[in-house]
Parts: structure tokens; sequence; C-alpha cells
């Protein structure tokens, strides 16, 4: 049985939810969800809050779903560019968290990724750690 997610504080809980959607309702871009228009940023949240909780993580297979999906189109998507302006022992550290959410299904498809010179370093010394100190 999965455990339910309660909040400390319900109602500032439910305030910080409520800021976040009206943030994210101010993107510009849109996605076509079932032929209606949404926010991009806003629809994404909303996915994302249905199992982001991530109650009983990694067990709970929607959970495991999601990180599948979430965590290669970071690294395909979102990499470059947060390798490109973040200091190398941040970037390391994301893509050890990242790496560590995946089944190993989602780890053999991120590791056939197109990755820059500076990637492959990068994930490299994640994947081999060991060898990656002299």
């Amino acid at each position: 049985m999965t455990a339910k997610f309660t909040p400390r504080d319900p109602r500032l809980f439910e305030a910080a939810l409520r800021r976040f959607d009206e943030e994210n309702a101010r993107d510009p871009h849109l996605e076509h969800v079932a032929g209606v228009a949404h926010h991009r940023e806003l629809i994404y949240a909303q996915w994302l809050t249905e199992l982001v909780l991530k109650q009983d993580f990694p067990q709970d297979p929607e959970g495991r779903v999601l990180e599948d999906a979430l965590c290669p189109v970071f690294l395909e998507h979102q990499f470059a560019d947060l390798a490109s302006k973040t200091a190398d022992e941040k970037v390391i550290n994301a893509l050890q968290k990242t790496w560590k959410k995946m089944t190993p299904a989602a780890q053999a498809l991120a590791a056939k990724l197109a990755y820059s010179p500076r990637q492959k370093k990068l994930f490299n010394k994640v994947l081999k750690p060991a060898e990656s100190n002299p």
C-alpha cells in the first residue's frame, strides 16, 4: 500500500502550489494537450505534481515510469545548457542523482545519447568515479 503524502502545514503547502502555478501560467510557450493550448510550464508542473511526491519511490511503478521519462529528457535537452554554465562538481552531482533515479533500461537509453566531449567527460566521472580520480 502506498503511503499518502501529508504536508506539515497544508495551508502553506497549497499556497505555495498556487504561487508556482501563477508563475508557470506566465510562460508564453504553449503545449497542446487533447487539442487544448496550455502554458507549457503550467501543464508540466501539473503533470509532475501528480507523481512528484514519489510516494514509496522507487517501488512505486508510476514514479519509476515518470523518472525513466524525465531523466533522459533532461540529459538530451537540458544537460548541455547546465554543463555550459555550471561548475563541474555541481553538474556531476546532478548527473549522479539523475543516474540513480533511472532503471537499467533508461540508463542504457541515456548512455546512447549524443554528448559533447565535455559532457562525456563529466558523465564518465559519474559512471567510473574510481577511474577518474587518479
